[in-house]
């Protein structure tokens, strides 16, 4: 499917979330808005809007890819069945769209580019660079607006520094892989000018551990791709090295500081103190409640109140959906998690470029929850992310399989 045949718009409708989702703060003056800002609610509408409306009219196109979807719509019943048992429904209607709509921005763009994953990257690899050096502008001629001066990071033309780290990696491990299948000159050299202005942002945005993952990015996406072609490495020892590869990244930056503990180093390394910049009090409190709410959890609301504490974040993904989906939630990820990645290994031996891709999204996407969560919020650029890479590895498994080299 490529072409002509290309689903109308759905480059920019999946994009568009990406790299504009965190950057509507900038038509309304006010720093910090939220997602309940008018300006934001008007362009979130408009995408899902024509979002469907796509998906109507290329209905044959889309069927297949909805048919395929399995196990992951238990999460829809799980977000209704967990918010009711709550006890209020406050934000639910609200958040049940969130999560329908970012399902169906994503079903467009697997019907675009499951089949053609190199237009995919290439859309985002442009999008990622204009992102990137757009904030780089925004930084340097309005330092007022794009700087919290609080906290001395960098926001750019986003909410907030974590959307700015969050949206940057993600044009990395774009620019990346567009490296891998381009042969231009050109086009490398603006790619890998895209990386390093993204790293720049990583930087001004004190987004360690979104660095972190940048990194280990640059190192192992080419080391797989060199292990598994070239010396004939099984993917899921290829994997495992890869992640040895990453471990640099981590020592480099104390290399400098030989005196630090082995303790500092680790949590230094992802950007926290020993007490991961608060986070283990807020998980603390996170297991309280899983403890209280251990089967369904408290509801897929904005903000899970604890003993009169009203708490949004408990920056971890796990964690975070054990509080609001419990037990039940974590096992439907686990289940989901590991049929994507079967599929995607199998992908990988008859389309190693979209594997690889997959794969690498996959492991950006877990290694990331760990101290920020997106796992079941429909708004969040990871969670759309993990729900566009299920449903390619759910729908281009049958016609890979199916279909080996080579075959009539």
């Amino acid at each position: 499917m490529g072409g002509g045949n290309r689903l109308f718009f759905a480059a920019p409708f999946f994009l568009a979330l990406i790299f504009c989702n965190v950057s509507i703060d900038t038509l309304t003056g006010v720093p910090g808005l939220t997602e309940k800002g008018p300006y934001h609610q008007i362009f979130i509408i408009g995408i899902y809007g024509f979002a469907l409306l796509n998906c109507v009219a290329y209905y044959s196109k889309v069927e297949p890819i909805i048919i395929r979807g399995g196990i992951y719509y238990l999460f829809f019943l799980l977000f209704v069945v967990s918010t009711a048992l709550s006890g209020t429904t406050d934000g639910m209607v609200r958040g049940f769209l969130y999560f329908v709509g970012a399902y169906v921005v994503c079903l467009t763009a697997v019907a675009a580019y499951r089949d053609d994953f190199p237009s995919f990257v290439s859309a985002l690899s442009i999008f990622g660079a204009v992102f990137v050096f757009l904030n780089l502008i925004f930084v340097h001629y309005f330092p007022d607006r794009a700087i919290d001066h609080d906290l001395n990071r960098w926001i750019g033309m986003t909410i907030h520094a974590n959307g700015l780290g969050v949206t940057a990696m993600i044009a990395v491990w774009a620019s990346v892989m567009r490296l891998l299948s381009e042969s231009r000159l050109a086009v490398k050299l603006l790619n890998v000018m895209a990386i390093s202005g993204a790293f720049v942002c990583l930087h001004g945005a004190d987004s360690k551990m979104a660095a972190v993952i940048s990194g280990a990015l640059v190192a192992a996406i080419p080391t797989f791709k060199w292990l598994t072609i070239s010396r004939r490495v099984s993917p899921i020892n290829a994997t495992l090295i890869c992640m040895g590869v990453t471990l640099p990244f981590i020592i480099l930056h104390y290399v400098i500081n030989a005196d630090i503990s082995l303790s500092q180093m680790f949590f230094s390394s992802i950007g926290r103190d020993s007490t991961l910049t608060g986070r283990t009090s807020i998980w603390a409190t996170g297991l309280e409640i899983v403890a209280a709410n251990p089967v369904f959890g408290a509801g897929f609301h904005e903000a899970v109140v604890h003993k009169g504490v009203a708490v949004r974040h408990f920056h971890n993904g796990y964690l975070d959906l054990a509080v609001r989906g419990g037990v039940i939630g974590l096992f439907l990820l686990l289940i989901v998690s590991m049929f994507a990645i079967t599929r995607t290994l199998r992908i990988y031996r008859h389309d190693s470029y979209l594997g690889l891709g997959l794969l690498s999204l996959l492991m950006m996407i877990f290694i990331h929850n760990l101290t920020e969560g997106s796992f079941g919020k429909g708004l969040t650029t990871i969670w759309l992310l993990f729900t566009f890479v299920y449903f390619v590895a759910a729908s281009s498994d049958r016609r890979i399989v199916s279909n080996p080299p080579g075959a009539t």
